[in-house]
């Protein structure tokens, strides 16, 4: 149920929802962004992380404001028994971390920052071939993050204070025969955030949490057109700054050995500004400024009968604000699991969820280049209710769960067909450019298999699945494939450990190919279109493999070396990640005369992201033990 966007963007798509549609929260402040550009590397550092929790269904009431699920990272305040330091060198990526504590009165801090360059191979291969606005097809991207915390004790409160930001700078080029395209980039998150938390009672806990997201991107694109010489054809730059203050208050109250109830409140003001700058025309200047203040209310149980054979969660969350209408304001969820035996577990889950904020994809690039809105009294704002059920259980060391689900949605946006790179995306927030008011179905089956001990370990994921949109001024008011449709998408992972110093690990993907909209005929300058999303990208397939060694200091007992070889899309597929039909020049041979002559002619142009990516990388790992 879980899955990507096309290779270059590989956002989290849970359950046939949109890549915006997901919580993505670290240590309680949502991000609007964790894939570093082209999915090859998180923006969420693992070091220090001591939790990803997945929420696809029965989600609890503390998150809202998105549709489709929550991914959860946490992380830990440092260790108490000393000092651990981590430090990785690689092909592709620098890596230094540092967690543990500081004297005796609970003082914990962590600490990490990675920087990663993996076009670096790619980019020396090419040297001298790519010359920007000349000639030559490459990318170069440069990547970022970096996590500080620091948690005290203060007058009976655990104080916890923390700084994330991760970012991307880079360019992608691309030499057609009739155009030379150029994006360069850059996007960032900096989030801050403070939380205190005290237990007045033995059965009672109180936190509260003040947290601000800075979201900004950037995105200049450049495109030159050969006739036959090279003359500038469009130069534009399209910017965001999004903000986010939030605060919330938690109570968690212990009613019994196996009951819990938790109630909170979240305050939120969302500001957006989106602006594109023809640079060209310099009088061609279009901006859109908007704000949104929610309050949420939230009330929850948890519920563990005598025997464990019963796990209830029952929650209700509500979404208000003065600003914006809201659609169904009161969200009740529903998680359910019984054991009927020993290895045999019923599942069930209900959701009910509505979204503030849009994140809409208008270009496929290896970049996010999305537009950035919040809902106005026009539009309102997007819901979803889903239902799920299943069966899970255990044979022998092999995990097993298979889960159906459906989902509806309603108050859907989307940029209009042939409106991607228009100014008035943020000139006017209207017809004009957007389809309000869509409604969207997805439904699966989802199977799932691990073996988590011995030499041999596997996980296996399959979903066979369906999601389509319905606009009504849109496709003459029918349905259509979602974007990322996939009937099959499948996940497979294999590690072999012969040592505990020695491990070797597989992963193989494959997605059935994504929708888009093509011709069905070309007649000489004019297409001829018989619908949305009326054709389908080539099959995704890749193959990732590595090989980790690691052995102990001779020397320091507490010292540990890690070595990694590894081997991205190890088979070189060149999966497309965009596909387009436009001019272009090539030349004929008349078979009569046998001379040459130049001819223009439609061309379906294809682009792949990556080939093969070999890397090399060494850890070093010292934990200095008070």
């Amino acid at each position: 149920g879980i899955s990507n966007g096309f290779e270059g963007a590989a956002s989290l798509l849970v359950r046939g929802g949109n890549a915006n549609q997901i919580d993505l929260v670290l240590d309680g402040v949502r991000l609007l962004n964790v894939d570093h550009a082209g999915g090859l590397l998180s923006a969420v550092p693992s070091f220090g992380l001591k939790s990803v929790t997945v929420y696809k269904g029965g989600v609890p009431g503390r998150y809202g404001g998105r549709l489709s699920g929550v991914v959860d990272f946490r992380y830990r305040d440092g260790r108490e028994d000393g000092i651990y330091r981590e430090h990785s060198v690689g092909t592709a990526l620098l890596r230094t971390g540092v967690e543990g504590s500081i004297g005796k009165r609970g003082v914990k801090f962590l600490t990490v920052g990675r920087l990663s360059y993996p076009t670096l191979i790619q980019a020396a291969a090419i040297s001298g071939q790519v010359e920007e606005g000349v000639r030559g097809s490459g990318q170069t991207l440069v990547l970022g993050d970096g996590l500080a915390r620091l948690s005290f004790p203060l007058l009976g409160w655990r104080v916890t204070t923390s700084y994330f930001v991760s970012s991307d700078v880079g360019f992608e080029q691309f030499d057609g025969s009739s155009l030379l395209d150029r994006f360069s980039f850059q996007w960032s998150n900096n989030a801050y955030s403070i939380r205190a938390r005290k237990f007045l009672s033995p059965r009672l806990e109180l936190s509260h949490q003040l947290s601000y997201l800075k979201y900004k991107q950037e995105f200049q694109a450049r495109v030159w057109e050969r006739q036959p010489e090279i003359s500038l054809q469009r130069n534009s730059l399209d910017e965001a700054n999004y903000g986010r203050l939030t605060f919330r208050s938690q109570a968690d109250y212990q009613l019994t050995a196996k009951s819990k109830i938790i109630a909170g409140l979240e305050v939120a003001n969302v500001s957006n500004t989106g602006m594109r700058n023809e640079l060209l025309q310099a009088t061609q200047f279009a901006a859109l400024e908007q704000d949104i203040l929610s309050v949420s209310p939230y009330v929850q149980l948890d519920y563990v009968s005598a025997g464990d054979r019963l796990h209830a969660m029952l929650a209700v969350r509500g979404d208000f604000s003065p600003t914006v209408s809201i659609r169904s304001p009161v969200q009740p969820r529903l998680r359910l699991s019984y054991r009927l035996n020993q290895r045999l577990n019923i599942n069930a889950g209900y959701d009910r969820s509505i979204q503030f904020e849009h994140q809409l994809q208008t270009t496929a690039t290896l970049v996010p280049t999305n537009i950035l809105l919040l809902a106005n009294e026009q539009s309102g704002t997007s819901a979803s209710e889903q239902f799920s059920l299943g069966l899970s259980g255990e044979l022998g060391a092999v995990r097993w769960t298979v889960e159906g689900f459906h989902k509806s949605m309603d108050g859907l946006l989307r940029v209009k067909p042939g409106f991607e790179g228009s100014a008035s995306l943020y000139e006017r927030f209207d017809e004009t450019s957007y389809a309000f008011n869509g409604t969207g179905k997805s439904m699966g089956l989802e199977f799932y298999l691990k073996k988590r001990k011995g030499a041999v370990r596997y996980t296996l994921a399959y979903t066979l699945g369906r999601s389509t949109r319905r606009y009504e001024t849109l496709n003459q008011g029918r349905q259509y494939p979602f974007q990322f449709d996939r009937r099959h998408d499948l996940n497979f992972q294999l590690s072999y450990h012969p040592s505990k110093k020695t491990s070797l690990h597989a992963d193989f993907v494959y997605q059935t190919g994504i929708s888009l909209t093509a011709p069905i005929l070309v007649s000489g300058f004019f297409y001829v279109y018989d619908g949305i999303n009326n054709a389908r990208y080539p099959p995704f397939h890749r193959l990732n493999v590595s090989l980790e060694r690691n052995w102990p200091s001779k020397k320091r007992a507490d010292k540990t070396h890690t070595f990694v070889f590894s081997i991205y899309n190890a088979y070189a597929r060149k999966n497309a990640y965009f596909l387009d039909v436009r001019l272009g020049r090539t030349t004929r041979v008349d078979p009569a005369t046998g001379a040459t002559r130049p001819v223009i002619e439609q061309q379906l142009i294809a682009r792949s992201a990556f080939g093969l990516i070999p890397g090399i990388s060494y850890r070093v790992s010292i934990v200095s033990k008070r």
